[in-house]
């Protein structure tokens, strides 16, 4: 039997919350046609969610979870640390504008001759950059970015079908902070493109997560934000039909919710205590503290440091293993202390601004919540069943639908 085209549209930060007939009318009737399927996610950002839909893996299996990992005094980004003079500018505003013009000038530079697609310097310290790399060194579209875990591009290069990818993230920053409206069009003309023939074409949506990041999800322009992409989705979906056809089986789904942010948690105390960068290493994520010790001593005195907070808990290794989190390494972490929601770490390693709205907390809340629709027969008959899914459950649908279902994966990486 023929397979059907599929569209997985992933539509970042959608949380189920969001989803009514006044702030998206579209998917909300979505939603009483095609049910509307709670989703569950990973721990961890929306480079982790990516990786976990692509492949059906939880963290722990694929052996990725961060964008970045700490091996010490390996990292492609050592010769920055050379300025990590400039850490000790007082304005945290000025060295974050510093960072991201050594990051849009030396560091694609340093990404060439290290063979690395791209060295982002995020806002790690400089006096510790030498330790921190980027976990993949290319793209999840590449091929086999996880080496033995296939990806679903992976299955579609084996078995010889075509795929396409249409991001609304690559469109350079004035549209970073765009309407989704705006991007849509952009998105939609490159859907309209794609090669007719595809099985499988993948959309990706930013705009709900920049635009709540910006604005917090109690804000009257959030509103406005969700009624626009709500309309962008509509568009897109249709320019995808008008492309592969009125058969193609279309799975809108997201990675996370958002949590209103209520206070911003400033550890950045952490970075001046005794023998950092030598006797511990720290990461400060938007919502967990990453930790790692070189010395007895001072893991104690930090775990009692960062505890004594008490804006969260750190997290138990069987906690860890449960949230298919647990390494067999401490590429990671080796120890993480997770924020209760509402609470926020600013500043952090990664944003440049402060997010107003946040997620990656504990996936049991339920403003955590994902969304899938399923808008097809094959799509709708694989999960009529299902009350509740999984992130790591749609790459198995995905596979039954494309026929990829009976074959096993050739790895062809060497070892």
């Amino acid at each position: 039997m023929k397979t059907k085209p599929v569209l997985l549209f992933l539509v970042d930060a959608l949380g189920i919350d969001f989803i009514n007939h006044q702030n998206m009318p579209y998917l909300s009737d979505l939603a009483k046609n095609h049910a509307l399927k709670p989703m569950t996610p990973v721990l961890g950002y929306s480079d982790v969610q990516r990786a976990s839909l692509f492949t059906g893996r939880y963290p722990q299996d694929i052996g990725y979870w961060t964008d970045f990992r700490m091996i010490p005094n390996s990292s492609p980004l050592k010769p920055f640390s050379r300025l990590s003079f400039l850490d000790y500018i007082p304005s945290d505003f000025i060295r974050r504008v510093i960072k991201y013009f050594l990051a849009k000038t030396l560091s694609p530079i340093q990404a060439r001759m290290t063979g690395y697609d791209e060295l982002p310097l995020y806002n790690i310290p400089l006096r510790v950059i030498q330790h921190f790399q980027p976990s993949l060194k290319k793209s999840m579209f590449d091929k086999e970015p996880f080496q033995s875990i296939p990806t679903i591009f992976d299955l579609c290069r084996q078995h010889e079908q075509e795929f396409a990818v249409v991001r609304s993230d690559v469109f350079g920053l004035r549209h970073m902070f765009s309407k989704a409206s705006s991007v849509a069009k952009l998105v939609s003309k490159e859907v309209l493109k794609v090669n007719p023939n595809v099985k499988l074409l993948y959309v990706y949506l930013h705009t709900i997560d920049m635009l709540g990041h910006r604005y917090g999800i109690r804000s009257n322009k959030f509103k406005d934000v969700l009624l626009d992409a709500d309309q962008a989705i509509k568009t897109i979906v249709e320019a995808a039909r008008e492309r592969l056809g009125q058969s193609l089986e279309v799975a809108i789904v997201s990675d996370h919710g958002m949590n209103h942010t209520q206070e911003f948690i400033d550890y950045t105390y952490l970075l001046k205590q005794p023998g950092f960068g030598k006797d511990y290493i720290v990461a400060l994520d938007s919502t967990m503290v990453r930790l790692w010790y070189f010395t007895e001593s001072a893991k104690h005195r930090i775990h009692s440091l960062v505890e004594e907070s008490q804006h969260g808990t750190f997290l138990t290794p069987k906690e860890l293993s449960q949230l298919g989190v647990h390494f067999t390494n401490s590429d990671y972490y080796q120890e993480v202390y997770l924020l209760r929601p509402g609470l926020s770490i600013f500043p952090n390693y990664h944003s440049y601004l402060k997010p107003l709205a946040m997620h990656a907390y504990h996936p049991k809340f339920k403003d955590q919540t994902a969304v899938a629709f399923f808008i097809g027969p094959e799509l709708e008959r694989l999960t009529e069943r299902a009350q509740k899914l999984n992130i790591i459950d749609i790459m198995p649908i995905l596979k039954k639908v494309l026929g990829f279902n009976k074959s096993t994966y050739a790895n062809h990486q060497q070892s």
